[in-house]
C-alpha cells in the first residue's frame, strides 16, 4: 500500500528542530532558533489540501496551474494532484490517453470522477467539442464540417469566407 501522507506535520517540541517532523536542525535567527528550515513550512500533508463537497468532488485547495488545474511539488518536481493521486491509485496512465474530469471541474481529484480517454475523445467532450454551432451561428453538420489536421473542426461557411476575404486583400494589393 502508497503512503499517500507527504509530509505528516508534527509539532517538535524541541526546540531547535524542524516543525515539520523531519527532525532536522534549524538555524538560529536573532538568537532564538527558527522553526523550520526553509520551505518546509509549505510541506502540508496531500489529504490535508482536499476539501470533499456534497456533489461529490474533491476539490484541491491547494495551488492551481494557469489553466485551472490542481498541482503540488514532490521531490523537486511539479506534479499535477489529481493524475498522482489516480496514478497511486490505478497505475500509470497509458502511453497516448490522458484524464478527462468527468465532473467538468478541474480543481477536483476524486479519483471517481476521472476517467482515462485519448486526447480527441477529451476535445469532444469539451465545452468546444460538444458544441453544435461555430460562433458565427452555422449549424456544425456533416455537410458544412470541415476536419483540419491538428486544429480540429472549422465550420465550411466561415472557413470560404474567410477564404474569399484574404484573396480579395492580396487582389486589392496587388
Amino acid at each position: 500500500m502508497v503512503d499517500l501522507d507527504l509530509a505528516v506535520p508534527l509539532a517538535s517540541p524541541n526546540p531547535g528542530k524542524c516543525e515539520c517532523g523531519c527532525g532536522q536542525t534549524t538555524r538560529m535567527f536573532k538568537g532564538q532558533p527558527r522553526r523550520y528550515i526553509s520551505h518546509h513550512h509549505l510541506r502540508v500533508p496531500f489529504w490535508d489540501r482536499i476539501e470533499k463537497r456534497d456533489d461529490g468532488c474533491w476539490n484541491w485547495t491547494g495551488r492551481l496551474s494557469e489553466r485551472g488545474y490542481p498541482y503540488f511539488q514532490i521531490d523537486n518536481k511539479r506534479r499535477r494532484a489529481h493524475r498522482w493521486l489516480w496514478e497511486q491509485i490505478n497505475g500509470p496512465v497509458p502511453e497516448g490517453y490522458e484524464l478527462d474530469h468527468l465532473c467538468r471541474n478541474r480543481g477536483c481529484v476524486n479519483p471517481d470522477h476521472l476517467e482515462v480517454v485519448t486526447h480527441a475523445e477529451n476535445m469532444k467532450r469539451s465545452k468546444w467539442g460538444s458544441a453544435t454551432h461555430c460562433k458565427r451561428g452555422h449549424e456544425f453538420t456533416p455537410e458544412n464540417t470541415y476536419y483540419r489536421r491538428g486544429s480540429g473542426r472549422t465550420c465550411r461557411t466561415c472557413y470560404r469566407a474567410s477564404q474569399a476575404r484574404m484573396r480579395a486583400r492580396k487582389k486589392a494589393m496587388a
